[in-house]
């Protein structure tokens, strides 16, 4: 019974133990920091509350625990005494983020473990020796931006497998990234990606750098300069005259033409640049399938525009006789738009397109109506019977009423009956009636 009470005690312990809930510490200097990191377990995070300066000699924050997150909340520390080391990692799985590093130390971070799998990201590094400084491998540094440093990323002899990406570095006094030997020990298979360098040297490799890759594969997403397609990295300089800035892109994709050798060791194979060939733009065309121009269209009161162009536009719109722009239907490379129960007269109408490239084109044509509605009906027998016919009718019946009536007026034995002549004038008056409805 007491052993089953102990293993229930030891996994009761341990029930607890998986749901301790990370624990969020603040601080507001260096000392204040160290002393939460001195009492933080694994997992739990270490907030800044405040921006606050050091001058003193030393290091102001040594992480001394794995699995821990320095997250500075924007706060920017600032070193002032030259030689510092803002922050130095000895443990494995830290995370330092949001935070905003001005000095003039010797390191604004600098990772001085041999353990690994450090994270890096969403940091400005400002004015200090160096902005981060690797001695071990397998940690990941993105999103970051380093602005007027020493170097920007200094990778050591030691540190192998590190994946920097996302990242800006400007105006680096000495270099944007420094690549170490040591003693035939080389630094490799750190992978540099995605990054804008803008920096009169941009990378420094020491004799007998090792191998290490300045490209992924080619992806099909947003690249840090606002291209299409992730590769390899943009080498600018201050003056203008940086690779990537002056490379040709005949096949106008998001990469210069040629490869960027640092050395026979260290190739960007896709460096990325904002350079588009003239030669292979294509401007945007437009054809008209409807009406034809000038032309007179009397079968109808409706005019169909409708436009093909070289490429599928964003948008179509049509102005017509200086009307507001009105969208057209697109279907593919087509634009359309119908007009219905137009007036007699010119209408001109133009189509303004643009494409993905920014081109647009404008052109115009023009139709006349000259549609006649057929006659509304009124009833007589003309509008039913051809002309021709009606016109020998109506003459025909007008003469055989007439000669009747004469006859029957003036026979002897009628000619001289009231009741008969009053009857024959009445037989003349419908007469002339008939004849007026025939016509």
């Amino acid at each position: 019974m007491k052993k089953l009470a102990l293993l229930i005690g030891a996994l009761a312990l341990l029930i607890l133990a998986g749901t301790v809930k990370a624990t969020t510490y603040t601080c507001d200097s260096c000392d204040s920091c160290q002393s939460a990191i001195d009492n933080a377990i694994s997992g739990d995070t270490i907030m800044l509350n405040q921006s606050f300066n050091f001058s003193t000699s030393g290091d102001c924050i040594v992480l001394v625990k794995d699995n821990l997150t320095l997250d500075c909340d924007s706060y920017t520390i600032t070193d002032e005494y030259d030689g510092n080391k803002i922050i130095t990692l000895a443990v494995s799985n830290a995370t330092i983020e949001n935070c905003n590093f001005d000095g003039s130390g010797l390191s604004v971070t600098f990772i001085t473990s041999a353990e690994n799998n450090s994270i890096i990201k969403n940091n400005n590094f400002l004015n200090g020796n160096s902005a981060i400084a690797l001695l071990n491998g397998n940690n990941t540094i993105f999103n970051n931006y380093i602005s007027n440093c020493g170097n920007g990323i200094s990778i050591g002899s030691l540190s192998v497998n590190n994946v920097i990406y996302n990242n800006t570095i400007e105006n680096s006094r000495n270099s944007g990234i420094l690549i170490k030997s040591s003693h035939g020990v080389a630094s490799i298979s750190n992978f540099v990606y995605n990054n804008f360098l803008n920096n009169t040297l941009n990378a420094q490799l020491q004799t007998s750098s090792g191998i290490n890759f300045f490209n992924t594969s080619i992806t099909n997403a947003t690249n840090i300069i606002g291209g299409n397609q992730i590769g390899g990295n943009y080498w600018a300089a201050p003056d203008g005259t940086g690779f990537s800035e002056t490379c040709d892109n005949l096949d106008n994709d998001s990469f210069c033409d040629e490869q960027y050798n640092l050395d026979a060791n260290n190739i960007d194979f896709l460096p990325l640049t904002m350079n588009y060939s003239e030669e292979n733009e294509t401007e945007l065309e437009i054809n008209w399938e409807s009406p034809v121009n000038n032309s007179i269209i009397n079968t109808t009161n409706s005019i169909v525009w409708q436009v093909n162009l070289s490429e599928a536009p964003l948008d179509c719109e049509l102005s017509i006789n200086g009307s507001a722009n009105v969208s057209m239907l697109i279907l593919g490379s087509r634009c359309q738009y119908t007009t219905s129960s137009l007036a007699n007269g010119t209408y001109c109408g133009v189509v303004n397109a643009n494409d993905i490239d920014e081109s647009n084109v404008s052109n115009t044509q023009c139709a006349t109506i000259e549609f006649s509605s057929p006659p509304t009906p009124s009833g007589r027998i003309s509008d039913a019977v051809p002309y021709p016919f009606n016109v020998a009718a109506g003459l025909a019946l007008g003469a055989g009423w007439i000669l009747f009536v004469l006859a029957t007026l003036f026979s002897s034995e009628t000619i001289l009956d009231p009741k008969k002549f009053i009857l024959a004038g009445i037989a003349i008056l419908v007469v002339i009636v008939l004849i007026a409805a025939v016509f």
